[in-house]
């Protein structure tokens, strides 16, 4: 797979399609020391979430997909300073990935124990990353193609995004492929005072072995 085909699956595929790139997480029963110190009442999740738009791009450029389960201990100031992995996806990228998410991401309000007050507490968490796929019909795809034109300035961010051409999507296309460009693409500086146009292109096309 080439870089821009990649970044093609990246970028597009997660507005053009229902079935995305996705990670899934569910939580599981607790272990650890908040039980072990007697449990009053267990950590309370008050930020956190991990979505499609987190799929590590390396991942889908190298189609790589699995199930990981993680261990992590909530601290008694409601932060994850530590985290491994419990069972690994196969993948180094998606396991680091899932543990970097939940350290930076997770917060909670702290387990207590049966004095009152607070304890760490640790957890298991299944994650479950999935390419976009499925079982396709194919009389039901139509030939399509999608244009987009970016300009991105040299501290790599978007400042304009247009949509070239849209053959077989939705009249909003223009209006969902651009917005989730503006809010989500996002660049690592680069030298030089001009702009740069980047170009993505998607085109599907079903037809006949002759």
């Amino acid at each position: 797979m080439t870089m821009h085909f990649a970044r093609q699956l990246l970028a597009l595929t997660l507005f053009m399609m229902p079935a995305t790139a996705s990670a899934q997480s569910v939580s599981e029963p607790r272990t650890g020391s908040s039980a072990d110190a007697g449990l009053k009442s267990q950590a309370v999740s008050t930020e956190g979430y991990i979505s499609d738009n987190d799929y590590p791009p390396e991942a889908i450029r190298n189609y790589a997909e699995g199930t990981v389960v993680v261990k992590f201990t909530i601290s008694t100031n409601g932060r994850v300073p530590v985290c491994e992995i419990a069972e690994s996806s196969g993948s180094d990228v998606l396991d680091d990935t899932s543990c970097k998410l939940i350290r930076d991401r997770f917060r909670y309000t702290p387990a207590k124990g049966s004095d009152g007050k607070a304890i760490p507490e640790t957890r298991t968490q299944r994650i479950k990353w999935r390419l976009p796929g499925g079982d396709e019909r194919l009389e039901e795809m139509t030939p399509s193609t999608l244009e987009i034109e970016l300009i991105v300035a040299p501290d790599g961010s978007v400042k304009a995004c247009k949509v070239v051409k849209a053959l077989g999507y939705s009249p909003n296309v223009s209006v969902s492929a651009c917005s989730y460009m503006m809010a989500h693409r996002k660049f690592k500086p680069f030298e030089g005072t001009r702009d740069k146009r980047i170009t993505y292109h998607d085109t599907i096309d079903v037809a006949d072995v002759e």
